[in-house]
């Protein structure tokens, strides 16, 4: 059990006080068997359950025992938080002024309660190392909470629910999160751990640990950020049966990945996706992914995931996002790709998937690392069907039976590097059993139209290959292809698959690779090393800078040594850069290459280009060994003073006599003091 004494026995008292000046009874409260009663504010050392609806004026009620449950028995629970009540939560530690508080409490059930008003509705947290375990959240309504303004220079944290550093198995999941409407809730901010999700929940796992969570048959919209989000290696979840729409408008919002059902981190593995409906997901316009998977080995299947502003499924970590298996789905009339696999994921694969209709290629493959099968689709991007004729991508086509022209290619290419260029594209008429007949393909250079190419009458299933050019050239251009330009065509479905857009004329550079390298492991500082490939189309012609921000800024740095002016089309260059101070257990870091913009590139800010995100831990404490005082793996200078303390009492314990002779003594104190100003073992 880990009760507060103290604070229950006050509880208590209060409570017999109250009764005693007969300032009881009149206001709501939950109520355990025995009568107790517990107000906005309290901490609840018994399960309890609602006699009215509670308003409170800050804090709602704060978990104090195990095996708590809170039955809410349909009434609310209002808070009245302000922006400033909200100020400093972070990712790892929730607002406290939330409808429902728990750190640190293991079994515990909230049910049938309705909370708005506060800065987070329901906040869970475990204490240290010793995560939390085993909560149940049910048929519940949570909404309005949070805000879409900052306060101070404070990022507003806020979710509907957030649990961080939680742990489960098998048998006994960590958190079940069931049957209930979670919607509205605000936050603010760009950062992965920064505010304004239906579900927030920060895993925290390592080793061995897994959270097995089980989020089910909930409804999820209108939240700031994110219907359901998750960072730092959640593992071992099923997410299934939930309704996610409407997420990612929020105006506080500044991260460009947001939407329904977000697993942001690279070491989100081995989690089932299934059966949901996760569509019209808005993200503040460009950016409502409907399933986003940032990890390895997670299986995607049986959803519905349509008319997303952003991409349908995608595997969008270039440093993960690999093992996905996604089969059964339907996938349409997403607004950017039906699925997308970002460069360098490997070993996705694609069986039994509807997707069609979708505002850029249906399935786009930029590394080449995604196979599969027996999928219905018009466009792809280095995809193919292994059953299929290539072209058309896939087995199967959409439903339609009319003609439908789509652009699959397009491939501007220097005639002269810097001087002319040409441009090689094609079109396939990818409609089923009708012919389309002759038409022509606009090209616009930065939006304005250039000429128009004549493609002849192609029957079902025929592409059309040009070159065009040459053209001058007039710096970093925007070059957009529309099939069809004058509409001559009736077409089965006319979407925005007629259009393919490049950008093309100047120096590209991403941060392909990233490690760290251990300075001093106790000290817990390393240095950087890191990887900048140029993928544009010509050489820098200055020389750039790369930095480096912890990303709730602690600390930003620059590294002195440039990438150089002249670094050619696809050449790269790799720079160490430090060293630098972990604080805590592991850093969370953005570095972004050019970040002063002394550059004109292709695409710049890019969150999978100029930018990168990464994190890494701490190194595990060793087995405890001789000298290793406090059982922190190290041998530190706090080890000795503990020896020289058992010198002056004449304590004795086995692993402070270093020097073996029988007794603990100054002596031994000085041997540890030396180790640990060499790092080494006694």
């Amino acid at each position: 059990m880990k009760i507060n004494f103290i604070r229950q026995i006050t509880i208590v008292t209060l409570f017999l006080l109250a009764l005693l000046t007969g300032t009881s009874g009149a206001a709501p409260a939950c109520v355990a068997q025995d009568g107790t009663a517990f107000f906005c504010g309290d901490t609840v050392f018994m399960s309890c359950a609602l006699n009215g609806s509670m308003v409170c004026p800050n804090e709602g009620l704060i978990i104090g025992a195990d095996g708590v449950v809170i039955d809410g028995n349909g009434y609310a629970m209002t808070g009245s938080a302000t922006p400033s009540d909200c100020e400093w939560c972070s990712e790892v530690e929730p607002c406290s002024v939330s409808g429902i508080y728990n750190v640190g409490y293991d079994d515990v059930v909230i049910r049938n309660l309705e909370i708005s008003g506060f800065c987070t509705g329901i906040a869970l947290a475990g204490i240290g190392a010793d995560a939390v375990r085993n909560i149940t959240i049910t048929e519940c309504r949570i909404h309005n909470n949070g805000f879409n303004i900052t306060s101070g220079i404070s990022e507003i944290v806020t979710h509907g629910i957030h649990a961080c550093r939680i742990e489960g198995s098998a048998d006994v999941p960590a958190l079940t999160i069931t049957e209930n409407e979670i919607y509205n809730n605000e936050g603010t901010g760009g950062g992965c751990g920064d505010g304004g999700n239906g579900i927030f929940i920060y895993a925290g796992g390592s080793g061995n640990a897994h959270e097995y969570c089980n989020i089910s048959h909930n409804r999820l919209y209108g939240n700031a950020k994110a219907g359901f989000w998750t960072k730092m290696m959640l593992s071992r979840v099923r997410i299934t049966h939930n309704e996610v729409w409407g997420n990612g408008d929020g105006t506080g919002i500044t991260d460009d990945v947001r939407g329904g059902i977000i697993l942001r981190c690279k070491k989100s593995s081995y989690n089932l996706i299934a059966e949901n409906n996760v569509s019209c997901n808005t993200g503040g316009g460009d950016y409502g992914y409907g399933v986003y998977v940032g990890g390895t080995h997670n299986i995607i299947r049986n959803n519905t995931v349509n008319r997303n502003t952003a991409d349908g499924i995608s595997m969008g970590r270039s440093d993960g996002s690999s093992h996905t298996r996604i089969y059964d789905n339907t996938v349409c009339e997403n607004g950017g790709y039906g699925v997308y696999a970002a460069d360098n994921t490997l070993n996705n694969t694609l069986y039994r998937n509807t997707i069609y209709g979708n505002g850029q290629a249906d399935i786009q493959d930029v590394s080449d690392g995604l196979s599969g099968d027996d999928n219905t689709c018009d466009t792809a991007y280095q995809y193919c069907d292994r059953s299929a004729s290539c072209p058309p991508p896939c087995v199967y086509q959409s439903p339609g039976l009319g003609p439908d022209l789509v652009l699959s290619e397009l491939e501007p290419s220097w005639i002269v590097s810097g001087v002319n260029y040409t441009i090689d594209y094609t079109v396939c008429n990818l409609g089923k059993g009708a012919s389309a007949s002759a038409s022509e393909t606009g090209v616009y250079i930065n939006e304005v139209l250039q000429l128009s190419d004549p493609v002849p009458a192609l029957g079902p299933g025929e592409c059309y290959e040009s070159k065009l050019g040459p053209f001058p050239s007039s710096g970093i251009v925007t070059i957009r292809l529309v099939a069809d330009v004058l509409n001559n065509e009736t077409e089965d479905h006319k979407k925005a698959n007629n259009n393919l857009t490049d950008v093309f004329g100047g120096a590209d550079l991403m941060i392909t690779g990233f490690d760290e390298i251990w300075v001093d492991q106790r000290e817990k500082k390393y240095n950087l090393t890191y990887t900048v490939e140029n993928v544009g189309d010509l050489p820098t012609s200055v020389n750039v800078w790369t930095n480096f921000t912890e990303l709730h800024g602690e600390w930003s740095d620059i590294d002195p040594a440039p990438i150089p002016a002249g670094l050619g089309v696809g050449e790269s260059v790799t720079h160490i850069a430090g060293p630098f101070t972990m604080e805590g257990d592991s850093d969370w870091l953005e570095s972004w290459v050019n970040f002063n913009h002394t550059l004109d590139e292709n695409v710049e800010d890019d969150l999978h280009g100029n930018r990168a995100r990464f994190t890494f831990s701490s190194p595990s404490p060793q087995p405890p060994q001789k000298g290793d005082l406090n059982g922190d793996g190290l041998i530190t200078t706090a080890d000795a003073v503990i020896a020289l303390q058992m010198a002056v009492s004449c304590d004795y314990v086995e692993d402070a006599d270093v020097n073996g002779d029988g007794a603990v003594t100054a002596h031994d104190a000085l041997m540890i003091l030396q180790a640990s100003t060499r790092g080494t073992k006694v």
